[in-house]
């Protein structure tokens, strides 16, 4: 549908994943600088305000230090269907977990090491279940425990918080850390504990990221603008879901 839009001069704002292969994601690029249409991809936590306060937090703040350890836990049974066709939607490690490496890649530049375990609990040709273990060139660290392969409604703990030598963050705020006139309604916020135990509670305004990532891909259109995020960041996504699938192969488990 890219390569449609590139030949009929159409721009485009293209979903995430970019694309199951890094080939596929060079192809489109390459058809979009020849059409000179602009092509952004969707890529919403760059529009949010809690990702954005998280990734100051742990960037230009350097609340928690260097280097930093990012662990996420989801397990339940997915979205199934073509989700989990390994040629369709190949599965939560390129797919559901797509946004964790865009901001990952954003937030930590390269990834420098990529290690993964991955495996099939369900009834899909992907990987459903899996670790995925990556460094980045400053050497702060994501763990990736995601499954899309547990049967019915059953679900397993889905959890993340963030490592660092002068604390951790977490995503949750308890009814008796919150602040005086906080509404969880236009507000949200992150939790700083320091080696005391005491908690940094950083609050947020909530805003609509996909209208954000919408006005701007308008904005690049009217005003012959390049997207903030475009397709080497789309492609850069794909070729790390692609690092952690030969990985395991290379492994053989």
């Amino acid at each position: 549908m890219t390569l449609d839009c590139a030949a009929a001069g159409v721009h485009v704002m293209l979903e995430k994943p970019m694309a199951l292969r890094g080939s596929e994601c060079r192809e489109m690029d390459a058809a979009a600088r020849k059409a000179g249409i602009k092509l952004m991809l969707a890529f919403c936590r760059r529009f949010d305000n809690h990702w954005g306060t998280l990734k100051r937090l742990l960037t230009e703040d350097e609340a928690l230090g260097r280097p930093i350890v990012w662990r996420q836990m989801f397990a339940g049974g997915g979205p199934g269907r073509w989700f989990i066709d390994k040629d369709k939607g190949g599965g939560p490690f390129i797919d559901g977990c797509v946004h964790n490496h865009d901001f990952n890649l954003w937030t930590f530049g390269k990834a420098v090491s990529v290690k993964s375990s991955l495996l099939i609990l369900g009834s899909g040709s992907a990987w459903d279940t899996g670790v995925a273990d990556i460094v980045f060139e400053k050497g702060d660290r994501t763990t990736l425990s995601w499954s899309w392969g547990l049967p019915g409604k059953s679900r397993g703990v889905n959890a993340q918080d963030v490592l660092g030598p002068k604390g951790t963050i977490h995503f949750d705020l308890p009814e008796d850390q919150k602040p005086a006139g906080f509404d969880a309604k236009t507000h949200g916020a992150f939790r700083v504990l320091r080696e005391d135990g005491k908690a940094e509670v950083v609050t947020f305004e909530h805003n609509d990221m996909y209208e954000g990532e919408d006005r701007h891909f308008l904005e690049c259109v009217e005003r012959d603008r390049e997207p903030c995020v475009g397709a080497a960041d789309g492609l850069a996504s794909t070729e790390l879901a692609e690092r952690i699938f030969a990985d395991t192969e290379r492994r053989g488990s």
